[in-house]
């Protein structure tokens, strides 16, 4: 996949999608789900849902239990210190009715800030247009 450019489009989807199911929803589309690497992407993914109610918004990371890291899909690490995450995040907590960890990424709007889900939960989300050239 091409790295998408910084001045790329982006599209709101209200449509709520497991994680995974978004990905490839967003790749179908020539685009990639948004992955904010900086507090005013994170703000512009933000505004671009305003239109519909939401509570949490999926972005480009994943990660798993087993190296206790997130990443984008370019493989981007998403530090476990950065100050996108909301207060007490990542908590990676174990949903016993899923029998997942919390592996996936959102926005959610109370914080303005990352926190770790289940990549079952359905959410809706942000899609990044490809440039191509």
């Amino acid at each position: 996949i091409d790295e998408p450019e910084d001045d790329g489009n982006v599209l709101p989807v209200a449509m709520k999608m497991k994680w995974v199911d978004a990905v490839n929803y967003c790749k179908l589309r020539n685009s990639v789900i948004f992955a904010p690497a900086t507090r005013s992407e994170v703000v512009r993914a933000m505004e671009s849902a305003h239109k519909f109610e939401w509570d949490a918004l999926w972005t480009g990371y994943s990660g798993s239990l087993k190296d206790y890291y997130f990443y984008d899909l370019e493989r981007n690490v998403l530090p476990f210190w950065s100050p996108l995450w909301s207060p007490f995040q990542p908590d990676y907590n174990f949903n016993w009715n899923t029998n997942e960890n919390d592996g996936c990424v959102g926005i959610t709007k109370f914080y303005s800030g990352f926190s770790d889900y289940p990549c079952s939960k359905k959410l809706p989300f942000v899609c990044k247009e490809l440039r191509t050239n």
